[in-house]
This record gives structure tokens, sequence and C-alpha cells, in this order.
């Protein structure tokens, strides 16, 4: 689990073909619940088939992964509890 104490939104050009490529490596839900640990609650809750075609969908998640920055704040492990800063 991740708890977002304070982030930063920068401004990262838009390049399609790079989140297009990078879909694949993504484990979407993960980075759906991380948007929304700063607030940012503009990713659907499942991707639609061709998210490709949906360049809209792709600039929501560019910001996701590029322009918000998470500067502090906890990662909680799942199995054992224990909690990581982030700094």
């Amino acid at each position: 689990r991740l708890t977002v104490t304070k982030f930063e939104v920068v401004d990262n050009d838009f390049e399609e073909e790079f989140i297009i490529n990078i879909m694949s490596r993504i484990d979407y839900p993960v980075l759906r619940e991380a948007a929304r640990s700063t607030g940012y609650d503009e990713l659907p809750e499942e991707l639609p088939f061709m998210v490709q075609e949906e360049k809209e969908l792709l600039r929501k998640i560019h910001h996701a992964l590029l322009n918000i920055e998470i500067v502090e704040g906890t990662l909680t492990c799942p199995s054992s509890g224990r909690q990581f800063p982030i700094t």
C-alpha cells in the first residue's frame, strides 16, 4: 500500500509512442491506485481493449506516470506490514 504525504506535479512533454510502448510493462491497477493516492482519479477502472487508439486516455496515463512525482510518503509491504519511507 502506498501512502503519499507530499507530491509535486511537473510538466513533461507528451510522447504518445513511449506511452504505447511501455503499457505492456505496466501493472495498470497498481498505477491507477498510486495515482489515486495523490488525488488523481482520472484513470478508468479497466483499460479499453484498444488503448493505443484512446489518445486522451494515453495523455492521462502519461500524466500519472511522468508528471506526478512522489516526494514523501510510505510504502507498506502487504505481507509483513513493514513500512518503507519514501523521501
